[in-house]
C-alpha cells in the first residue's frame, strides 16, 4: 500500500542525513542562481469517478482548502483507489523544470544552482518532499518545522480529465525571515515568489523583506501569477 490507503510516505532517510542535507545547502555555492519563496505542499493524486465526488458532497473541478478532519475523511474514502504521491506545488515544479533545463546534460553552461525556501513539518512528508527536490537538483533551504504537519493537496482526477483540488495548507501558510533566509537571499541571482504566497497576510511582510533585500543586492526580482483569482485576490500586494 501506498501514500494515500497506508498512511504517509515511508521516511528514506533519517534525521540525521535531513540535518546534513539542510547543513550542506546552507553551506553551499558563493551564489545561487535562482531562488524561490514558495509553499511546500505534497501532491496525492488519484483517480476518482464522479460518484466519488457526490458521495463526498465536492463540487467537482474546484480547488478547496480543507481543514486537517476534511482532509483525513477524503484520504479514508480514497482507499483502495490508484494513486501516487509527488513533491508539489506551483514554483517548485516551475524550479524543477529549471533545473533540468539548466542542468550539464541540457545545456553546455554551467549547471544552474537551483534552491527553494518554505517551510515543511517534521513529519516524514517533509523528509520526502526535501529528498524528491534533491533529487531534481533544487535545494530546499529551509528547515523543518518542528511538530508541524507539511501541507498536502489532494488532486482528484475524473476520467474526463477534469481536475478537483482540496489542500491542506499545514506549515506551507508560513515564512519566516530569518537571518538565515536573509543570507540566502543576498547570494541569489534571481528571485522568485510565488503568488499564492501572497493570499496569507502574515507572509507579506516577509516577501516584501526578501524583495527588499533582494533588490539591494542586485538581484532580479519575479513573481508567479499562481492563478486568475490568485492575481484578483492579491492585485495591490502583487504591485
Amino acid at each position: 500500500p501506498g501514500a494515500l490507503s497506508g498512511g504517509p510516505p515511508r521516511q528514506e532517510q533519517g534525521c540525521e542525513d535531513v540535518i546534513e542535507l539542510a547543513a550542506a545547502a546552507f553551506s553551499g555555492p558563493e551564489r545561487w542562481d535562482v531562488l524561490g519563496l514558495g509553499q511546500a505542499m505534497v501532491d496525492f493524486s488519484g483517480m476518482v469517478d464522479d460518484e466519488f465526488l457526490e458521495r463526498l458532497g465536492i463540487e467537482k473541478g474546484t480547488r478547496k482548502v480543507v481543514n486537517h478532519e476534511e482532509r483525513g475523511r477524503v484520504l479514508r474514502a480514497m482507499d483502495g483507489c490508484t494513486y501516487k504521491a509527488a513533491a508539489g506545488g506551483s514554483l517548485s515544479n516551475s524550479l524543477v523544470a529549471l533545473a533540468r533545463l539548466g542542468s550539464s546534460q541540457a545545456s553546455s553552461y554551467p549547471e544552474l544552482r537551483i534552491a527553494m525556501a518554505g517551510s515543511v513539518g517534521s513529519d516524514p512528508l517533509g523528509s520526502f518532499y526535501r529528498q524528491k527536490l534533491h533529487r531534481a537538483n533544487v535545494q530546499f533551504l529551509s528547515k523543518p518545522v518542528k511538530d508541524g504537519t507539511t501541507g498536502t493537496v489532494i488532486v482528484l482526477t475524473t476520467p474526463d480529465a477534469q481536475r478537483t483540488m482540496l489542500a491542506y495548507q499545514g506549515t506551507s501558510s508560513t515564512l519566516a525571515y530569518d537571518s538565515d533566509l536573509a543570507e540566502i537571499v543576498s547570494k541569489s541571482n534571481l528571485l522568485i515568489v510565488e503568488g499564492y504566497l501572497f493570499e496569507f497576510s502574515h507572509t507579506i511582510e516577509a516577501i516584501k523583506q526578501a524583495c527588499e533585500d533582494a533588490k539591494k543586492n542586485g538581484a532580479l526580482i519575479a513573481v508567479s501569477a499562481s492563478d486568475v483569482s490568485c492575481i484578483k485576490r492579491c492585485h495591490s500586494d502583487f504591485w
